[in-house]
């Protein structure tokens, strides 16, 4: 599918990587087994993917519309986008809600 954007550029938070690691330990204390080998493969993907660095504004605007959505890192990742003039996609519907600068995407272009 990002063959058919043309010259995608994506880009991924280190608050991302942080968020799987919680996910992995989640999933290996409920007893499912974590491949590690796919967990390195992933990271060794992001080599092909830009950084995003999130602004300190980021933040604080996270920290003000703590009331409108329960997940701090997805409020922050919304707001990175936001302040660097990017699409942010996601699958969480709920986010969308406080979504009024049309920032969230729920799939790619076809």
């Amino acid at each position: 599918m990002l063959e058919r954007i043309s010259s995608p550029e994506i880009f991924y938070s280190e608050l991302s990587l942080l968020e799987s690691l919680w996910v992995l330990k989640k999933l290996s204390r409920t007893g499912m087994k974590v491949n590690p080998r796919r967990v390195r493969e992933g990271l060794i993907s992001l080599r092909s993917f830009r950084r995003a660095r999130t602004p300190l504004s980021a933040f604080h605007k996270a920290w003000k519309s703590r009331d409108r959505h329960n997940d701090a890192i997805d409020l922050v990742l919304y707001y990175t986008a936001l302040s660097l003039g990017m699409k942010f996609l996601t699958l969480d519907l709920e986010l969308e809600k406080l979504d009024d600068k049309n920032v969230i995407i729920h799939n790619l272009p076809s």
